[in-house]
């Protein structure tokens, strides 16, 4: 087996969320670079993707499909995945993409079916909808918080699935980031190495199933700030000398900046270096390569995602 080597992702994080880190005086080299693939947004399926280092090409335009995988549920190949986010409008307009609200309450009409993921995530699944999903407009919610739900309305060649899609707004759903089946080529065919991924985020978890990475399940290990660190740093620590290269997503800061909130990034971030890095530093084995990085920057003052250069963090 060849060096291990260890990449901490830090969802949403920029470069002044490290400042305070007292590590940093340990790093080996520190440099800036962005992960957003070139006339794409920031978003995590992109950025992530090409941290792992699939080409631009592979990149899905949709991320459903892949969270369904995360999920095991089962998604046929002339269906559609559509995530579902619970959200908040008041006076027309989108106050927040995050409610935790239960799918089990949707009025779905025949050919549609809700699953609930993590917290205010759920996934809708479309049957025969394969074929339109590229040429259905749909809005990411988290990017256009305040903006009038009368200007994203979703567009559909089909007006009855359209009127359908539109329909769940009024019951504080929001069907985005849809995709049909879709192939990924194994991590090991693009790195001649073994990959493991340590995340809860489904997003994340997905693409690591899809591409044949391993993707250990971990107890009180979720995809926000109430989050065992610790549990993540044990599962590298125990992984680390069997896969070549071992990725851990740590996902609380986005949604920190996400809700507008500074403060609790700011703790968050603080946490990551104490609960993470410190006892990786101290604890991998010799040899083990460390890096620190983010997939994008994440504005708690706009709450949307940027594709600004984010730091790369080379302990050794």
């Amino acid at each position: 087996m060849n060096t291990s080597r260890v990449m901490v992702i830090v969802d949403g994080a920029g470069k002044g969320d490290y400042s305070a880190w007292q590590t940093l005086k340990d790093a080996h080299a520190v440099y800036y670079e962005t992960h957003t693939p070139s006339g794409m947004a920031a978003d995590s399926l992109c950025c992530i993707m090409t941290l792992l280092g699939y080409s631009r090409e592979s990149i899905p335009f949709g991320r459903a499909y892949l969270e369904a995988v995360s999920a095991g549920i089962p998604v046929g190949k002339t269906d559609a995945a559509f995530r579902l986010n619970g959200v908040d409008i008041r006076d027309g307009r989108l106050v927040s993409s995050g409610i935790c609200r239960d799918v089990s309450s949707l009025r779905l009409p025949e050919g549609m079916e809700a699953f609930s993921l993590s917290a205010y995530r759920g996934l809708l699944v479309v049957s025969n909808a394969s074929e339109l999903a590229d040429k259905i407009v749909t809005y990411p919610p988290h990017e256009n918080i305040g903006r009038a739900v009368s200007e994203m309305k979703v567009r559909c060649p089909d007006n009855k699935l359209e009127n359908e899609l539109n329909s769940l707004y009024d019951e504080g759903f929001w069907p985005w980031g849809q995709s049909g089946y879709m192939y990924l080529p194994p991590y090991s065919s693009i790195h001649g190495r073994s990959g493991c991924v340590v995340t809860a985020t489904e997003i994340v978890r997905g693409i690591a199933v899809s591409g044949g990475m391993a993707c250990p399940r971990l107890g009180d290990v979720t995809a926000d700030i109430d989050t065992s660190l610790s549990a993540k740093t044990s599962a590298v620590l125990e992984v680390a000398g069997r896969y070549d290269d071992i990725y851990v997503h740590i996902n609380g800061a986005d949604e920190a900046s996400h809700r507008g909130d500074p403060d609790e990034k700011a703790a968050f971030m603080h946490r990551i270096e104490d609960e993470v890095i410190k006892p990786l530093l101290s604890e991998l084995p010799d040899g083990t390569g460390l890096t620190v990085t983010s997939d994008h920057y994440t504005d708690p003052k706009t709450k949307g995602h940027d594709s600004v250069e984010v730091p790369v963090i080379k302990y050794y």
